[in-house]
């Protein structure tokens, strides 16, 4: 029997740093400098303190009466500014920073921070303009790459993202979150390899990170490197042994590569943690059958049922049960239901034929052959394409980068 992989499923929501975090205050390079305005130092103290001790109506009041009376005093804005977004006054601090730039345009710290003002203020466009600008002028630092990329993500411009990406990394090779924003990049457009190698960087970077080998385990399986996927998958599950359904991924790749054994005992360990898991309910049902474990299977595939009626992989391997039992009738009956439920299953309508034909039902075998040679058909141009498909668009990204 040939097996339909499901869907694996990409956690990307678990491991990503807080946007907060992200979009830091840079202040390194290229600092404005100049003559701060007299009385300034004691005001800028007292707007800070206002801040700590959360009297914010009063610090916000005093921030505006300040950027008032010290209009021209590039340094003393830039530091007000930077306390404001520092409390998360995105608005306040994007046009004091904008007021900076008026007075030294063109400097690639303030550029910066305001674009991470703009970003917070959901103004993406001003926030790739000015990034963008800072990179131009000094494209050292890269926290300006990883916030372009951050900021092509939320646009879907995965392209962009990911070459943005390749900057950061190589400007900050020992950055785990760069690599790991690479592979959620790189998994975007389908370029499974370039994944697989992010994460690999990233795993090596924080070898303790379960996620990472999370994630490198989910694009080694996009590759059909099984075995590779069961090392970084189980690496994952000794890091972190309550990681959301770790022990399904383990057993869903140990099935895959025909080691059934190994795959029966994990979705028993996935049961044994949620025991109503719909996915290791059909896993383990498909194992039992695919070791002829007949009522084990029934058992599993029933539960399976009982929980959703209309999974249509549950129902196939249920029909495949009554089939490989030689109870005909029952097979039909299913393969039949799975038709009603995805009229395009290639495997339910061939072996709806071969259950028609070994129970002398000729004419009813006859259309079901008829509709299978379709669909088969149908699919073999579908893989076709597929496949092609998959070369050309690893090869874009492989020469592209």
């Amino acid at each position: 029997m040939t097996l339909h992989p499901r869907r694996l499923i990409v956690f990307s929501a678990l491991w990503m740093v807080t946007l907060l975090n992200a979009f830091g205050l840079q202040r390194a390079p290229n600092p404005v400098t100049g003559p701060q305005s007299s009385g300034a130092s004691e005001k800028i103290a007292f707007i800070r303190d206002c801040l700590v001790r959360n009297r914010l109506a009063e610090a916000l009041e005093a921030a505006d009466r300040f950027a008032r009376e010290h209009s021209d005093d590039s340094e003393a804005l830039l530091q007000i500014a930077e306390l404001l977004a520092s409390h998360s006054q995105h608005a306040r601090a994007a046009a004091l920073f904008a007021r900076v730039n008026e007075l030294h345009p063109r400097t690639p710290n303030v550029l910066y921070n305001l674009g991470v003002a703009y970003y917070h203020l959901e103004q993406l466009d001003q926030a790739a303009q000015a990034l963008a600008e800072s990179a131009d002028l000094d494209d050292r630092p890269a926290e300006t790459h990883y916030s372009l990329a951050l900021i092509a993500m939320e646009r879907d411009d995965f392209g962009n993202a990911i070459l943005e990406l390749q900057h950061a990394v190589e400007r900050a090779p020992h950055r785990a979150d760069y690599y790991a924003l690479l592979g959620q990049g790189s998994s975007k457009v389908g370029y499974w390899q370039g994944a697989a190698e992010a994460y690999r960087h990233a795993a090596a970077i924080e070898p303790s990170q379960a996620v990472h080998f999370l994630h490198l385990g989910d694009a080694l399986f996009r590759v059909k490197d099984l075995k590779g996927a069961i090392d970084a998958f189980r690496t994952a599950e000794r890091l972190d042994p309550l990681l959301h359904e770790i022990n399904y991924l383990i057993a869903f790749a140990y099935q895959n590569d025909g080691q059934f054994e190994q795959g029966g005992e994990y979705y028993q360990r996935q049961l044994a943690l949620v025991r109503h898991h719909l996915p290791s309910l059909i896993g383990a049902g498909t194992v039992a059958l695919e070791r002829s474990r007949f009522a084990d299977a029934e058992k599993f595939l029933q539960l399976a049922l009982a929980s959703d009626p209309d999974d249509v992989q549950a129902n196939y391997e249920l029909g495949f049960l009554w089939f490989k039992k030689r109870q005909y009738d029952r097979a039909i009956e299913v393969f039949n239901r799975v038709l009603g439920l995805r009229p395009d299953h290639t495997q339910a309508e061939y072996y709806l034929y071969l259950a028609l034909s070994r129970s002398h039902q000729d004419a009813a075998a006859e259309t079901a052959l008829d509709k299978w040679k379709i669909l088969e058909a149908i699919d073999r141009k579908v893989r076709s394409q597929e496949v092609a498909y998959e070369m050309a668009r690893a090869a874009h990204w492989e020469n592209k980068l």
